[in-house]
């Protein structure tokens, strides 16, 4: 079984609630798709001329049904329904010996125009195709090819005239009760039909059933609606600023905040779709508990968990009083272990970046080995500090160049092995480093790789949570001959990783991965 809505560019309203009320009352237990007239054109099944006279865009694909679906029964109906019971009674109804069932209708149109001011006609069997159940592997409709459907009348196609009367079964009328042409029921009709027009157009705003269709549309702005769980887990003035604008580009969609503060207000997690935190957690340090049993609730109830931090391009981490910076934002971590949904980026927010790559080094006389907090957010996975050391001893053994260590502010141990000096320039911004005739960076997960590889400065590292790492060497053999790949898309897809203060407030960061969280339907 399936479902085909016409789809008309005009009525995206209409067939939203269309599609809404199908769902609501039937599940998810019957593909709902929309019949696209572009669709069918791209792949050559839809040919008739684009300025053809139709009332709508789906006036003739509807009989290219049989050929789309590979199943026995499709069902079709205009995108101008609206359908109060499960379309499961429906299909109940469905009788093999038929190629197709529709409701019967004999009537003449009682107003001379419909919908948006077109022409109302009256023919022979006037809306029996509006609503149709399509027998697809009924020999009889074999005769709907598309050169047939692309080359008949259109009173050939809407009056079934492929087929004898006694392949056509008959629907009760209450599954396509038209509005304002039948007298208005004490109760809802199964399928409501707007045949003349609906409540989006300002002259049926009051039409029959305008309150069940104006409800279900009410239903349906009310389900699009997210709840994120705001998780207060730091309190710095970057992190602040985080919050407040994250907090604005939400409400600006139109979304909802839930405030949490601690531990124990976690249980207003339950009523949000979506989680947003600064920083991760550490799940090695006591002193995170808040941040850890986040991640913890957010792995179990495969929730996602937005968290912002550092940026990689212009994040004048730095100079902590410049709040013009870019912040990282990924669902379930940091780094390279968060989703950005960001592959194969366009180069829009690159562009956007007036950043000018250089072109990579192939002179420098030092190796610059990059430190970090040995015990920080993205050292959990290893023992940084022997690491360091070994790393230094290697890079010793394979090359004569002098090696560089450059601190980093909060890390308190030093290599204890291996052959090197201090930079010159620690706790100082990281470009006096890359400038010191660097010949290649070697580091783990630190954000000091990035750096190099946009300065155009090879880069080693081994760990994949690197943001750098694909765009680098990862075995330190490579030391003497290090990779220098094209950068291009690795720049692109950066880009869709980071969002600046204001782009967070217009709600321009949360839409990003809103709409691939949960893809706008058809």
């Amino acid at each position: 079984m399936k479902i085909f809505i016409g789809y008309d560019s005009r009525e995206q309203e209409a067939y939203d609630i269309c599609h809404y009320s199908i769902k609501e009352k039937t599940g998810d237990t019957i593909p709902i798709g929309p019949l696209k007239q572009s669709d069918l054109r791209n792949c050559g099944l839809y040919t008739r001329p684009a300025n053809e006279p139709a009332s709508t865009e789906f006036t003739f694909t509807r009989f290219l049904i049989p050929q789309l679906y590979a199943g026995q029964w499709a069902l079709f109906v205009d995108c101008d329904f609206v359908f109060t019971a499960s379309l499961h009674e429906l299909f109940a109804l469905c009788d093999p010996k038929y190629a197709v069932m529709c409701c019967k209708h004999d009537y003449i149109p009682k107003a001379a125009t419909k919908m948006d001011g077109q022409k109302q006609t009256a023919y022979p069997r006037k809306n029996w195709s509006s609503l149709v159940l399509f027998n697809c592997q009924h020999p009889a409709n074999k005769v709907l090819t598309s050169e047939i459907v692309n080359s008949s009348p259109g009173s050939f196609l809407h009056r079934f005239q492929w087929l004898t009367d006694d392949l056509i079964g008959d629907i009760p009328i209450d599954w396509n009760y038209l509005v304002g042409e039948y007298p208005k029921l004490s109760y809802a009709p199964k399928g409501i039909h707007y045949t003349n027009g609906g409540p989006w157009f300002p002259a049926y705003e009051k039409c029959d059933y305008h309150e069940i269709w104006t409800a279900c549309g009410e239903r349906l702005k009310e389900s699009k609606i997210k709840t994120v769980g705001i998780c207060y887990t730091k309190n710095s003035i970057h992190s602040k600023l985080s919050y407040e604008n994250f907090v604005k580009g939400v409400l600006a969609v139109g979304d909802r905040i839930v405030k949490i503060h601690n531990i124990e207000e976690m249980k207003l997690l339950d009523q949000c779709h979506a989680m947003f935190q600064v920083s991760e957690a550490n799940m090695s340090s006591p002193d995170n508990e808040f941040r850890q049993k986040l991640k913890l609730y957010a792995d179990e109830k495969k929730k996602p968990r937005l968290v912002i931090d550092t940026g990689f391009v212009k994040n004048k981490r730095f100079n902590h009083e410049d709040l013009d910076r870019y912040m990282a934002l990924g669902d379930g971590g940091i780094k390279r272990k968060a989703r950005y949904f960001n592959e194969h980026s366009p180069s829009d927010r690159w562009k956007k970046l007036k950043f000018e790559m250089k072109p990579w080094r192939t002179t420098g006389k030092h190796i610059l080995v990059i430190g970090q907090n040995e015990v920080g957010i993205s050292s959990q996975h290893i023992n940084v500090l022997d690491w360091w050391s070994k790393i230094i001893q290697e890079i010793n053994e394979l090359t004569n160049r002098p090696v560089l260590f450059r601190k980093h502010p909060s890390q308190r141990r030093l290599p204890i092995y291996g052959i090197y000096k201090p930079s010159p320039f620690n706790n100082k911004d990281i470009i006096q480093d890359l400038q010191n005739d660097i010949w290649c960076v070697v580091a783990r997960t630190t954000n000091g790789a990035v750096d190099a590889i946009l300065n155009g400065i090879p880069v080693i590292t081994p760990d994949d949570w690197s943001m750098a790492y694909d765009v680098a060497g990862h075995d330190i053999k490579q030391i003497n001959n290090p990779p220098t790949p094209d950068r291009t898309q690795w720049a692109y897809d950066l880009a869709y990783c980071q969002w600046a203060f204001p782009e967070y407030a217009s709600g321009e960061a949360w839409l990003h991965y809103r709409n691939h969280l949960w893809p706008p339907e058809n």
